[in-house]
């Protein structure tokens, strides 16, 4: 059975008008494809059809399927197809991409994965006790520069990238929290805490600037909502959308 792979994506901000050979994004925040991945379903489903009409031609005993693969960049669907059992039956599976020449590509591929690091400091005032605080920006830091060390000692074929996901902010209901013990003010015991540093700031006649930060989609936890049920592509978790019971619960009104 020879499988042939029809991979699709919806990339942020990749939209284009249909038809047009110079880039044209839609109005909005429209999705789209990337690096010609608007080429790949349609070209494998043509291939299929051949191949199919090719076997029938020459009598050829054989079954050719297609298979829609969403998710192709960085999604990886395939790999829950696969333990689906989607290719239990296969013989072989074909793939192809668009470039600027025409050759076989031998099927050499990296593997991938994640692996998500919380860095949680301890606040201190900067200029009369800073010795007693603790940098959660330094520690990423230091993993970073020990990350680029390392690789000098990885094989050559081995990479490693990294993003910041949040840096910082303080949920102003449960729901909007970053990540599962991310910082936010919800109870009276959580604003008590916080109360520390306002009283000790204000004592000296200080003044706070807070940012008060509903993280929606981008959230990093199963609960997060947001005006739609649109997924984020930083996040695993698809968001419940916001309605009016979970706005109103989640303190927010509308106009």
């Amino acid at each position: 059975m020879i499988a042939i792979l029809g991979e699709y994506d919806a990339l942020p901000g990749l939209s284009q008008e249909a038809g047009v050979a110079e880039p044209r994004p839609l109005p909005g925040k429209g999705y789209g494809h990337g690096c010609g991945h608007n080429l790949l379903g349609s070209a494998a489903l043509l291939a299929a059809i051949a191949v199919k009409d090719h076997l029938a031609a020459a009598g050829v005993a054989g079954r050719v399927r297609y298979y829609g693969c969403p998710a192709e960049e960085g999604g990886a669907a395939k790999g829950f197809m696969v333990r689906a059992g989607a290719f239990d039956d296969a013989d072989i599976a074909i793939s192809w991409h668009p470039a600027s020449f025409w050759e076989v590509a031998p099927p050499v591929a990296l593997a991938n994965t994640r692996a998500d690091f919380v860095f949680t400091g301890r606040t201190a005032h900067a200029a009369a006790a800073p010795h007693l605080g603790r940098s959660a920006l330094d520690a990423v830091e230091l993993m970073n520069v020990g990350v680029n060390y390392m690789r000098e000692h990885m094989p050559s074929d081995a990479r490693v990238h990294y993003a910041y996901l949040d840096a910082g902010g303080i949920a102003p209901n449960d729901e909007g929290r970053p990540y599962e013990g991310g910082a936010k003010l919800t109870t009276d015991a959580e604003a008590e805490q916080h109360k520390v540093i306002t009283e000790a700031v204000h004592r000296e006649g200080g003044r706070i600037a807070m940012q008060i930060l509903h993280f929606g989609r981008y959230a990093y936890h199963q609960e997060l909502v947001a005006p739609s049920p649109l997924q984020a592509p930083i996040s695993p978790f698809p968001p419940r959308e916001l309605t009016d019971d979970v706005a109103s619960r989640a303190g927010i009104r509308h106009p």
